[in-house]
């Protein structure tokens, strides 16, 4: 868990970094579009697994609240793999004309 979340911060702290240092801010348009931020994305998969393990373990250790720690999987899940999917779809599928609009709230 350590690892995992000092990986998160060091990741973080490298597409920040690269983000004010290297990119080029007429053809870049957020840092997710970087190295460091290809890596953070792929890092919530670990963490999401990390995540699926502890539910079921969980889950079979309390019969009672199984349910709950299902339902918990299931929308979690959904929220933590938004983000790598969003940078996916976003990066591969969307021109860049309409990145912007799109990936930004």
């Amino acid at each position: 868990l350590l690892a995992l979340t000092g990986s998160f911060l060091l990741l973080q702290v490298c597409a920040v970094i690269w983000e004010e240092n290297v990119f080029d801010p007429a053809t870049v348009l957020y840092m997710y579009q970087s190295p460091p931020g290809y890596l953070l994305a792929v890092v919530y998969v670990p963490a999401w697994c990390y995540f699926i393990v502890n539910c079921v373990r969980t889950g079979l250790q309390f019969k009672r609240k199984a349910a709950f720690y299902l339902a918990l999987g299931i929308f979690y899940s959904i929220w933590i793999l938004c983000l790598p999917v969003m940078i996916l779809i976003a990066n591969a599928a969307l021109p860049d004309y309409s990145r912007q609009k799109s990936v930004t709230i």
